[in-house]
């Protein structure tokens, strides 16, 4: 899930990333180098437990920074920070805590709820939770999800038959496991892949009926795949994703758009 911010910053939600077992600190990496490659450009990445650290976290150390603040660790990484830092509060609003001795966002997160309620109405419980790292708003994406997929981008490039099978049968699984979750069945099964010269293509192909069944998935994936394995042809990235998804009572032709890329976790 991706929330934009601005021209050049969004919110990204990896739950499913660490759901399956990925570090915040290993995405955030993949996700700097992945940039950086495609593009040529580089960015910072803030990693945190809330939309209001992660956002923090980014601005410290630009224009090539990472900062990935631990869970339970919020408060602790705030504190120490000019309380102007902290999103909602600004530059008036900012000296007008100096005056009144409050400077950190710690100083601001010690006053009480009553406090809080007389120096900012209706922005009091969002901003009390703020000041510990406590607000939980969601990531809100603009358009509704259009399919599920899941890529990884190899450390060397890779060959072997038997690892690439292993390899493509994993995300399926992976995509399998978050369809299930979500409810969603699709018809559209998508492979990606990346040549060791950085070649991108996509194969897909639409299914009978919908499904998100782990089974499905690798078998009609690896179909598509291994029309693609050629002697002397290894590969830097693979990735599956799953698209035109229906609700199991809706008829067919209330699908959605077929898959437009599979640019990783979406």
């Amino acid at each position: 899930l991706v929330e934009p911010l601005s021209l050049d910053e969004a919110y990204l939600d990896i739950t499913s990333a660490v759901e399956e077992g990925k570090l915040p600190l290993a995405v955030a990496l993949d996700l700097k180098r992945r940039v950086n490659q495609e593009t040529g450009l580089t960015i910072s990445v803030g990693a945190g437990t809330s939309k209001s650290v992660a956002k923090i976290a980014s601005d410290l150390q630009k224009p090539d920074g990472l900062v990935v603040v631990e869970s339970g660790d919020e408060a602790t990484f705030l504190a120490p920070l000019a309380a102007g830092k902290l999103w909602g509060i600004g530059p008036k609003t900012a000296e007008r805590l100096r005056r009144a001795k409050i400077e950190t966002i710690g100083q601001l997160a010690e006053q009480s709820e009553e406090w809080f309620q007389r120096q900012f109405g209706k922005r009091a419980q969002s901003l009390r939770a703020k000041s510990t790292g406590a607000d939980n708003d969601p990531v809100q994406t603009q358009r509704e999800t259009k399919s599920v997929s899941s890529e990884n981008t190899f450390s060397t490039d890779v060959a072997d038959e038997v690892q690439l099978k292993a390899e493509l049968d994993q995300l399926a699984s992976h995509v399998a496991g978050r369809l299930e979750r979500h409810g969603f069945k699709g018809r559209t099964v998508t492979v990606k892949a990346r040549l060791a010269d950085f070649t991108t293509f996509t194969r897909q192909t639409t299914l009978d009926a919908g499904t998100d069944s782990a089974e499905v998935i690798q078998e009609t994936a690896w179909r598509l795949f291994s029309m693609e394995l050629t002697p002397g042809r290894s590969f830097r990235l693979l990735g599956v994703g799953v698209s035109g998804f229906y609700e199991p009572e809706q008829p067919l032709e209330y699908q959605l758009p077929l898959l437009e890329g599979v640019p990783g976790y979406n």
